[in-house]
């Protein structure tokens, strides 16, 4: 098979983070009252790097045509493209139409452009350092605008820390993968203190539940997965220490109200079951959750995903867009499974998305920080459990001379 540079997959990693992180990086309110053009500029920005994300990706895909997809982005790529045809097929052809078309262009890319996990690492690891750097920066310029409403959760006193991110429950997830990558780099060490202690700041400021049960499960598998065979032994005691924590988790649920606990979510799912009856099995598109449509459906304001991807899938595309993310659940733990030298990031990593995926909807076609972080995990992932054998010389997994300082 023939072998391909991994430059174009981190280009187009970078160019995916730009374009789901600088519009609302450069949202800047302040300046509205005494910049008219702050608005335009924004809007200038986001077209701007969708056009190179577009552009870019379509040489990318006439460059690698014929190369063997990935498993793991081929299953997103099918996903999206039953969306994408579920909505077609009942009319939605608007403007999220189209960036999910340009999302699906992005994923088939990707699945056909190989990278090799040290670099791989190491510019995740910088993209997410860049946009904890935005988030400090968005307290210095901006500083009503950084955190929620004070009417909202606080956690002594302190309101849900938002940063760049549209809401606290996005930006948690996040700050969990870059403290899991920064323990797991390499690198300098007081780069390391740095960004890992900053990452741990703004996971406990953003209060987000998901994020922090994410972040402690994947920190612990991280400690407890060892790089090569598990034993019998220490495979009892990763199960023991998960009948253990779920056991802790609903002794403190018990005396909770569990309306209270799921802010509305279970009002939500059930909502979205009562009315997946008339379109079991293809569901109602990818709009489904959007401003004019969901109040057709009788959901809330706030509704704008099914804050779990299994009924959010299904709302959108039915039990045949349900049975493809299963498809790609399973295909995500059994690689990031794999023996292999970085198997504990890699499984410390799924376990953060799977989290997020039960209280949020991570894996949909739509260009955000939740969207980056997921694509994230999924390079991970695939990039980890690929067998470089089959694209080429072995020597090529060591990664070059200037990774090997690693920031």
């Amino acid at each position: 098979m023939r072998d391909v540079d991994d430059s174009a997959f981190l280009v187009l990693l970078w160019l995916l983070a730009a374009a789901a992180v600088l519009p609302g990086a450069l949202d800047l309110p302040f300046l509205r009252g005494a910049v008219p053009t702050a608005s335009q500029l924004n809007s200038l920005v986001g077209r701007a790097t969708l056009a190179a994300l577009s552009l870019f990706a379509a040489l990318t895909l006439v460059r690698v045509a014929g190369t063997r997809p990935t498993p793991v982005f081929g299953a997103l790529a099918s996903m999206w493209g039953l969306l994408l045809a579920v909505s077609w097929i009942v009319g939605d052809r608007d403007v999220t139409l189209v960036r999910s078309l340009l999302l699906l262009l992005v994923a088939i890319t990707l699945s056909l452009c190989k990278v090799r996990l040290p670099r791989l690492l190491w510019h995740a690891r910088l993209i997410l350092r860049v946009y904890l750097v935005l988030c400090v920066v968005s307290v210095l310029v901006m500083p009503e605008y950084a955190w929620s409403s004070p009417t909202g959760r606080q956690w002594l006193g302190v309101p849900q820390f938002v940063g760049v991110a549209l809401h606290p429950n996005a930006l948690g997830p996040i700050a969990a993968l870059a403290l899991l990558l920064e323990l797991g780099s390499r690198g300098r060490r007081y780069l390391r203190w740095i960004f890992g202690a900053l990452a741990l700041t703004v996971l406990v400021l953003a209060q987000s539940r998901g994020g922090w049960l994410g972040g402690v499960l994947g920190l612990s598998i991280f400690l407890l997965v060892p790089e090569g065979r598990i034993s019998a032994r220490r495979a009892l005691m990763i199960i023991q220490g998960v009948i253990g924590a779920a056991l802790v988790v609903l002794f403190v649920m018990s005396d909770v109200d569990s309306e209270d606990i799921t802010n509305g979510r279970l009002g939500l799912w059930t909502a979205i079951i009562d009315r997946s009856a008339q379109s079991w099995l293809l569901g109602n598109g990818i709009d489904a959750f959007s401003a004019a449509n969901r109040f057709d459906y009788g959901f809330a304001v706030w509704a704008g995903q099914g804050h779990n991807q299994v009924l959010d899938t299904f709302f959108t595309g039915g039990l045949l867009g349900v049975a493809l993310m299963l498809v790609l659940v399973v295909l995500c733990a059994v690689w990031a499974l794999r023996t292999g030298p970085q198997r504990r990031i890699a499984v410390a990593a799924f376990a953060i998305l799977f989290v997020d995926m039960v209280v949020e909807s991570p894996l949909r076609p739509a260009l955000s920080a939740t969207g980056l972080m997921s694509v994230i995990v999924l390079a991970i992932i695939s990039a980890h459990g690929e067998r470089w054998s089959e694209v080429g010389s072995i020597s090529k997994l060591a990664p070059s001379a200037d990774l090997r300082r690693e920031w």
